[in-house]
This record gives structure tokens, C-alpha cells and sequence, in this order.
């Protein structure tokens, strides 16, 4: 039944599935199930998916509540679609929402922005589960925003494991995010989190609106960048930085997505 069920949602979507194996249980007029798939979008090749569902007992059928699809890899990857990834998403929220910053601007009137998530994310939910998952979150949130407040940085937005941080100066941010690398690189009950990391800075009193746009998007798109245990910084949060007790990769050049012109990012050394 949740075979046939699952069959007819996938093909509205324009997705082959092929089930690979499937299990299941109920209890008086709940059922719950889960099948692992070999699944086939459009021209973009085969991938391995999950597929969990809640049913629920109506008039003699099994009626389906809550479907949940999850894939070990990208979802760009896996669809070749060109998604929103968990930065653009927070940096959307912002854009749309324009919560209080919740920090002064320094004396130049420039406000340093950090976008941080977790690496493979997830994966690691799929693994852990909806409870562990959200115990993993909590403990995040914890101690992102005790790290924040360390070094007068302020939770802007946080979605999921996706986080907007400001702070008055660019020092302030650089480190926070050493700080938060260091705390989250020592894991969570023996899982291993990896944390990503992007740093830059605008201006918040001339253009209020560019801050909310401009600004934000490249820290969102800087962050994008980094990989796991990685904080990336602009030319400009160098720059502001405080001399001698910061250091920095050597600087390379790279095009942001949907940004005109070319950008200088450094790694920042732990």
C-alpha cells in the first residue's frame, strides 16, 4: 500500500522510483513506514533516497498524514535544480522580515555580518533522527548565541542549523567565529560537526536598505564558499580587522553566485 501510494506522488512530480526494500508497523489507526528508493528527476541521473511516512486509519483506508524524502548528497546534486541553500534562506528571511540588528555600527557606520551552518547537515539528521536531531539543534543554538554575546555579537536569524550573527566591528565577528569553531569542533555526543563559517561587513546607517540587501547577500554567499571547520572573510573584514591578531590564508579571487564583478576572500586561520 505505502509502495503504491508513494508510486503515484513521486510520478506527479516527474520522478521515477524504484523501491529497493520497505518496512513498516501499526498500532490500532496509526501506521508508520519507511523505503529506501533508487530514484530517477528528469535527465539528472539516479540517486539513493529515503522515504518516510505517517498513516493514518480513515473509514477502512490508510490515508497518508506526513511523507518525508531525504537523500545522502546535495539536493542540487541530486536534482540539478538550482535550490536555495540554508544561507540563502536565512539571508531571505532577513530581507523580508528586516528584524532589529540588535547591535550599535561601529564608528564608520559599518556592522560585520556572520552566516554559519553545519556541514552535510542533512545527512547527519537522516541519521540521527527527528529527537536527536533536535536535541543536536538546541545544543547549537546554545552555544552559537553564547559565543555571540562573548564578543557583543547578536542572533539576526536563525533557521535550523543556519545562523545570522552581527557584531559593532569586524574583530568582534573574527572572533566569535574562532570561538565557535573551537566549541563546535569538540562535537556532540561523539558526533562529529563541522562547522562552516563567512564573514562580511557593510554599511548600516547610509543605505539601510543596501544593508539589508548587498550586504547581507555576500556574507551569505562568502559563506557558501567555506567548507567544514572553515571561516571565510572579505577583503573588507580583513582590512577592519585589528592588526596582528588575526591570521589570514594568502587571499584568492572568486565570483559570487547571482553578484556582479569578482571578490577577495580569505581563509582565516584557527
Amino acid at each position: 500500500m505505502f509502495e503504491a501510494q508513494l508510486a503515484e506522488f513521486v510520478a506527479a512530480g516527474g520522478c521515477s522510483i524504484e523501491v529497493v526494500d520497505a518496512e513498516g508497523f501499526e498500532d490500532g489507526t496509526v501506521g508508520w513506514g519507511a523505503t529506501r528508493c533508487r530514484a530517477e528527476l528528469g535527465t539528472n541521473g539516479e540517486f539513493a533516497l529515503r522515504v518516510t511516512a505517517v498513516f493514518r486509519l480513515e473509514q477502512g483506508h490508510w490515508r497518508v498524514v506526513q511523507m518525508h524524502f531525504s537523500a545522502g548528497v546535495a539536493t542540487e546534486v541530486a536534482s540539478g535544480m538550482d535550490l536555495a541553500s540554508t544561507f540563502e534562506a536565512v539571508a531571505d528571511a532577513v530581507r523580508t522580515d528586516r528584524p532589529d540588528f540588535g547591535v550599535p555600527p561601529a564608528p564608520d557606520g559599518t556592522v560585520t555580518l556572520m552566516f554559519t551552518d553545519i556541514e552535510a547537515s542533512t545527512t547527519i539528521a537522516e541519521r540521527l533522527g527527528d529527537e536527536q536531531w533536535t536535541r543536536l539543534l538546541r545544543w547549537l543554538r546554545d552555544t552559537t548565541t553564547a559565543a555571540a554575546q562573548a564578543h557583543r555579537g547578536y542572533v539576526v536569524k536563525c533557521l535550523g542549523d543556519g545562523f545570522m550573527i552581527a557584531f559593532p566591528s569586524a574583530s568582534e565577528g573574527l572572533a566569535c567565529a574562532k570561538q565557535l569553531q573551537r566549541d563546535v569542533a569538540a562535537g556532540w555526543h561523539g558526533e562529529t560537526i563541522r562547522l562552516r563559517a563567512g564573514l562580511h561587513a557593510g554599511d548600516a546607517v547610509r543605505d539601510v536598505d543596501d544593508f539589508y540587501g548587498h550586504a547581507v547577500t555576500v556574507a551569505a554567499r562568502v559563506a557558501a564558499l567555506a567548507q567544514g571547520r572553515e571561516t571565510l572573510a572579505t577583503r573588507v573584514v580583513r582590512e577592519l580587522a585589528r592588526v596582528g591578531e588575526f591570521q589570514f590564508a594568502e587571499p584568492r579571487i572568486v565570483q559570487l553566485k547571482g553578484l556582479e564583478g569578482h571578490y577577495e576572500v580569505v581563509a582565516v586561520a584557527p
